[in-house]
């Protein structure tokens, strides 16, 4: 259980929300400044940091639950009840911490790059002598 890598894809499946929830939050800071007041305020952060990690512990409870170890190759692995799951899982998991939060990332970064690269620079004000 502890040599199987689990608490380390645990932490990658968290950091990813965690990265996408910083993209939002930017995206609404630099898109929307005057409905973006405070940003996320501790009591929302809080609850939506704990809902991040106990969905990252929740997705892998199989891999806590299932590892087994192997004295003949001295490794651990996955014996899924049923030989497909552990395919699906790979592909929902491909899907879940890399295709889906990088597509969003991607266009949640775009949007705020075309935003500052569009907004007109403030005329520049001159101190000169009045004439």
């Amino acid at each position: 259980m502890l040599t199987g890598g689990s608490f380390i894809w645990t932490g990658i499946l968290a950091s990813m929300l965690f990265l996408v929830l910083i993209a939002v939050e930017r995206h609404c800071a630099v898109l929307h400044p005057l409905q973006h007041k405070t940003g996320l305020v501790t009591k929302k952060l809080n609850v939506i940091i704990a809902v991040c990690w106990t969905y990252a512990i929740l997705w892998n409870i199989p891999s806590f639950s299932f590892r087994r170890y192997n004295e003949e190759t001295g490794g651990c692995f996955l014996p899924w009840p049923i030989p497909y799951l552990g395919q699906a899982r790979a592909v929902y998991w491909v899907f879940t911490t890399a295709v889906v939060p990088v597509i969003i990332m991607g266009y949640l970064y775009t949007q705020i790059i075309r935003k500052l690269w569009s907004t007109e620079q403030p005329a520049s004000v001159s101190y000169g002598k009045a004439r």
